[in-house]
């Protein structure tokens, strides 16, 4: 097993990237700007890699993906979850983050685009995720700016419909860390967690004998 690996799991060091020949090496001071496509991949799926091809076509810059270890709501992932996930990717490169919010991460990987969708936008522009403080919600935005990065912002169907960035409300103050990818460059209606569901439906009627 990797001793970089060791390092993130103890928080001994902030990122690490994962190859995709299984090999890890150590994060090194950005040579230029990039884009990384964060999220949990469980699973890693066709819309993923689409919208990495997408971001990586619009803006001409090395597109990778980002999986943090650790969650606001939610345990850290273990060893064995890392390496399963990090399994998934057999073309392109993933960095390892101990990096949950988007600030902590701008603060560990600077000159970057973060490519996320929607709904995570709204997140990030919402009190409500900063423990109801905009205060604290500015003071992320502020070091999100301060180190040069900023956000993709894809659309995703929900209960309302397809929605887009025009549709979150993102003060004047904020909007230039914000561009759209217009639903005709990319549109993608998987989802992580309706697969989940799909394989666990899948999971019980097999236990049954069904």
């Amino acid at each position: 097993m990797s001793v970089l690996l060791d390092e993130l799991i103890s928080e001994t060091v902030d990122a690490v990237w994962r190859l995709p020949d299984g090999s890890f090496e150590p994060l090194q001071p950005a040579s230029g700007r990039q884009c990384l496509l964060p999220g949990s991949f469980n699973p890693l799926h066709c819309g993923h890699q689409d919208l990495r091809a997408v971001a990586e076509c619009t803006t001409g810059l090395p597109t990778s993906f980002e999986l943090s270890i650790r969650n606001v709501d939610k345990p850290a992932l273990n060893r064995d979850e890392v390496l399963n996930r990090v399994r998934q990717f057999l073309l392109h490169p993933v960095l390892l983050t101990n990096a949950p919010t988007f600030s902590g991460k701008a603060n560990i990987i600077q000159h970057t685009t973060f490519v996320v969708g929607v709904d995570t936008a709204k997140r990030i522009v919402d009190p409500a995720y900063y423990d109801g403080s905009r205060s604290k919600m500015q003071q992320s935005l502020n070091t999100i700016r301060r180190a040069d990065c900023r956000f993709m912002v894809a659309g995703r169907l929900s209960g309302s419909g397809f929605q887009v960035l025009s549709d979150v409300e993102v003060s004047p103050e904020w909007s230039d860390l914000f561009e759209m990818i217009s639903e005709d460059r990319f549109r993608s209606d998987i989802s992580s967690s309706q697969l989940r569901k799909e394989r666990d439906e899948a999971g019980r009627i097999q236990s049954r004998g069904g």
